[in-house]
Formats: structure tokens, C-alpha cells, sequence
């Protein structure tokens, strides 16, 4: 079974990685499965509706996000500190074969957002691991993104909490849990920048 296919059934398998595994590969991948735990639902936002409910790894609300992030410098910073967005949070790793193709749809909704002038999303992306962000840079430069930021990689043991890679879990102004996906999912679609749209609104 491919990597991306056993993120699509995410909601009911979470994966366990040593830190080492995100530097060597897959070869220390282990998979624990878990039985799914109630997620919190969002507040509700009137005429907003979730795009891409029927893709497999759709995941309706879920919980605050708690943990603490930094960006390139290594300033910390929270989900508090975003208020008053649209917040989106991407996770991959450099090693994950569906994440270059992820990073660059959300890169191009980004920068259609920028060019736009659509504000009051912020656009997060993170790296699962130990790598210096000296090689998110490189790594970042060889697929081509452009308007994504680079920052500080999250340690491996949120992937208890996100499942799997790729991931993207959105927010609402107020920091609540709108609504995730994991796997591959097309963030430049006309679909999906207008539902932030309309959060934003």
C-alpha cells in the first residue's frame, strides 16, 4: 500500500515516528492503530460551507491548536497570536513523495491570495522532523515555492496528533477548528479560494 493511500484512511490509523526516522526515511516508520476520538465541531459559520467533504481524508472541525511554533529566527509564537486570521497550518516532510505536489498547491493559492489582495489569512507551512532551516530552504528552492515562509520544523511527536503527511488543518478569525484533510488535496482550486474567501469574510 502507498504512503498516500494509508494517509487517506488517516482518521483511523495515527503513525508513531522516531525523530530519526524523518532524517533516514520510511525505514523506521511504525503504525499504532488507534480507535477515532471525537472531534470538536466548529463553530458554525453561516454560508460557509467545507469544500472537498467527499475526499477521504476530510476531516470535519477538530481540536485547538495548542502547540507552540516558531518561525525562522526561532521567535515563538501561537495560535494566539494569529487572531483575527484565516489560519492555515500545512504539514509535510522533505522525504514524503505527495508533499512537493501539496506545497506547491497551497504556494499558488498564497499567491493568488497576495495578488489579489485578500487579507486576513496567514499561510503557515511546517516541517515534521529535525531538519535546519537551512535545508527546508534548499529543499524549498528545488520544488519551486515561492511564497511560502519558511520556519523552524515541528518535533516528530505532533504526528500523534496530525496522523499523517501531508496535512492541512484550517482555522477560523477566532483560532477555532473549521476543518482538515490529509493526503493530496488541490488547495489551488477555484473551490477552495473561494471557501477562504469566505471565512474571511
Amino acid at each position: 500500500m502507498k504512503f498516500s493511500e494509508i494517509c487517506s484512511i488517516g482518521r483511523y490509523i495515527r503513525y508513531l515516528i522516531p525523530a530519526t526516522a524523518f532524517a533516514t526515511g520510511l525505514g523506521a516508520l511504525t503504525l499504532a492503530v488507534i480507535p477515532p476520538e471525537e472531534s470538536q465541531d466548529m463553530e458554525r459559520i453561516d454560508g460557509v460551507d467545507c469544500p472537498f467533504v467527499d475526499n477521504p481524508g476530510y476531516m470535519k472541525g477538530g481540536r485547538k491548536f495548542l502547540h507552540p511554533m516558531k518561525d525562522k529566527s526561532g521567535r515563538e509564537f501561537s495560535m494566539t497570536d494569529l487572531a483575527g486570521n484565516v489560519v492555515i497550518l500545512v504539514f509535510y516532510t522533505i522525504w514524503c513523495p505527495n508533499c512537493p505536489q501539496v506545497l506547491k498547491s497551497i504556494d499558488n493559492l498564497n499567491m493568488r491570495l497576495n495578488v489579489l489582495g485578500v487579507g486576513g489569512v496567514k499561510i503557515l507551512a511546517f516541517n515534521i522532523g529535525d531538519e535546519s532551516v537551512e535545508l527546508l530552504e534548499a529543499h524549498n528552492k528545488t520544488i519551486d515555492i515561492q511564497t511560502l515562509a519558511v520556519h523552524q520544523s515541528i518535533p516528530s511527536s505532533i504526528i500523534r496528533e496530525i496522523k499523517c503527511v501531508p496535512a492541512c488543518l484550517i482555522f477560523d478569525k477566532k483560532t477555532n477548528p473549521v476543518c482538515g484533510y490529509l493526503g493530496e488535496v488541490d488547495y489551488a482550486s477555484e473551490e477552495f479560494f473561494s471557501f477562504v474567501e469566505k471565512l474571511v469574510k
